[in-house]
């Protein structure tokens, strides 16, 4: 299934018995033709009761424009006539319709097992939860409070409001994490104590939301998402629909043709990412912190329980199955993040690489299967095992969401000091101060927030975020053949936040140097500029005065008159 982009400028004859096409790309824009959301996809150009069989003779509106395109490179004495430009425009030409030619084979050949994917009749997927974390180090620290009372989630629990429980934690004698308040869905059946009522995306029923305390400086927030039946369904459904061959237009872009199982593919990825952009969406509306500012997307992690499958299973899936998997965007069978807390989950980042309809922000899933769970896990969580699993692992796993959210985002602010740090030329390049002022301004932000979280990262680090952590490894899968001892994931983490916290700290300060002494030199130049310029106004006036003077009457006679009568 793997195809690779053919240049539109390569020379093309025939089309080959499987001609290659781009995979979509988020940044593409794709713009589908309308297909039916359940049952057989409808083809997005040819019907499949159509005319011709892939060798360019047909009904269809681009066959015969086809045909007589491809038929001039296999003539070389009609070839070798046509001016270099217009052997481009025919190869573009040939190129382009290419995908309609691919489209019509996938519609009228017979399926094979590489391009189709099918889901046995008992497996299901479930999603009940779903959660993601916002950041608010010092600078963002006035927004969370000023959000919190704008969003009535500044309400008593425990005689201790939100506010002061905040300032209590960051001053290191409050409690380590603690739940904010939550909402739930107008007119919703869902029940939770002193949950308000208010207006949700319709695939959530509820949304709670927890405060975690990194140090003394960051506030991580967790919004926990309860994925409503329907919101799951629909997933479970895409995911396991015969989907047809599609014919996808994109802008700027010669169209893609997709066989069934690239339609399968992108669909269910583009309906998992749709339920994590949704709640990026409400987290970035409503409660708005480091990511929202820097405009860029939170990481997510969600649920996924499977009916049959069995992720900690001892032999490798077969190729058809993994297929399946990633088409949920599951693509690392070979190494496995697993955890004493959790038996039989595996925690599975989504590789953007190979799921690309699933886009570039982090999204994480924790999976696991309905017949691995002890009865220990769901005892006094209810009747409902879905639910009681992911309460449960709410429990459990949240805090290490929030260390891994944590990483991503020292990486982020990786990525946006360099951006910082790269457009400093352009703006040093004159030595204008006010140029200088609006760096240091923009910096005054960045250091403050950077040299918090090194310390507040040092000291997470040092004593534990919080005592009920769950501690994942990091090994090869059991049928892998290389074996290596298996790793401490969350040492793996401390490690790399405590490098990346010193490395922008150490930035920071190198780069404060550099600009203090850029300041000092444009504050010179502004001060030589504005000596120059009052040189100048001094000239000016001292010759209007020579012309006030000379103009001027002294008695019955101008100036001059008395001065020529001196001399």
């Amino acid at each position: 299934m793997d195809r690779n982009e053919q240049p539109d400028d390569e020379m093309t004859s025939a089309p080959s018995e499987e001609p290659c096409a781009e995979e979509p790309t988020p940044d593409t824009a794709p713009q589908l033709l309308e297909t039916p959301k359940t049952g057989a996809s409808e083809p997005a150009i040819l019907s499949a009761d159509g005319d011709g069989d892939g060798d360019g003779v047909g009904k269809e509106w681009f066959d015969r424009l086809y045909s007589t395109l491809d038929w001039l490179p296999r003539h070389p004495s009609v070839w070798q006539r046509l001016p270099r430009r217009g052997q481009q425009t025919v190869v573009k030409g040939i190129n382009y319709l290419l995908p309609y030619q691919e489209h019509r084979r996938h519609l009228t050949g017979r399926r094979r097992p590489w391009n189709t994917i099918e889901v046995s009749d008992g497996e299901r997927i479930n999603v009940p939860r779903l959660w993601v974390v916002e950041f608010f180090p010092p600078s963002e620290h006035e927004n969370l409070r000023r959000y919190l009372e704008r969003n009535s989630w500044d309400r008593a629990e425990r005689d201790q409001e939100n506010r002061k429980r905040l300032d209590r934690s960051r001053s290191h004698v409050g409690r380590s994490w603690w739940r904010i308040g939550g909402l739930k869905q107008i007119k919703s059946s869902f029940f939770f104590p002193d949950f308000g009522e208010g207006s949700l995306h319709p695939s959530f029923e509820a949304v709670c939301l927890y405060g975690h305390q990194i140090g003394s400086g960051t506030t991580a927030v967790v919004a926990e998402f309860f994925v409503s039946d329907e919101a799951s369904d629909h997933l479970d459904q895409v995911w396991r629909t015969q989907h047809g061959p599609e014919l996808v237009k994109r802008r700027g872009m010669r169209p893609l043709a997709e066989d069934s199982a690239w339609v399968t593919m992108r669909r269910t990825q583009e309906t998992r990412r749709a339920l994590h952009d949704a709640a990026r969406d409400w987290m970035a509306e409503k409660l708005p912190g480091s990511f929202a500012s820097k405009d860029r997307r939170h990481s997510a992690f969600d649920l996924l329980l499977f009916q049959t499958y069995h992720p900690q299973d001892d032999q490798p899936p077969s190729g058809e199955w993994s297929a399946s998997l990633r088409a949920l965007g599951l693509t690392q069978e070979f190494i496995w993040l697993t955890s004493d807390s959790l038996p039989g989950f595996v925690l599975q980042r989504t590789e953007p690489d190979l799921c690309r309809s699933m886009g570039e922000a982090p999204s994480w899933g924790l999976v696991g299967s309905l017949a691995d769970i002890p009865e220990s896990m769901v005892r006094h969580r209810g009747s409902d095992k879905p639910w009681a699993v992911s309460s449960y692992v709410s429990d459990v796993i949240r805090s290490f969401f929030v260390k891994i959210a944590l990483t991503e985002f020292l990486g982020e602010l990786e990525r946006s000091y360099a951006k910082l740090r790269d457009s400093a030329r352009r703006q040093h390049r004159q030595l204008k101060g006010k140029y200088a002022k609006e760096l240091q301004e923009g910096l005054i932000t960045f250091s403050l927030d950077i040299n918090a979280l090194a310390r507040d990262v040092k000291s997470t680090n040092e004593y534990g975020l919080w005592p009920d952590e769950a501690m994942f490894t990091m090994g090869n899968a059991p049928w892998v053949q290389t074996k290596q001892e298996p790793l401490d994931y969350n040492k793996v983490l401390a490690e790399a936040q405590t490098r990346m916290a010193s490395d922008l700290s150490d930035a920071d300060r190198d780069y404060r140097e550099v600009l203090t002494a850029v300041s000092a030199l444009g504050a010179s130049v502004d001060a030589f500029r504005v000596s120059r310029l009052a040189l100048w106004v001094a000239g000016a006036t001292l010759l209007l005065t020579a012309v006030t003077l000379a103009i001027t009457d002294v008695g019955d006679h101008t100036i001059w008159h008395w001065l020529a009568r001196q001399m």
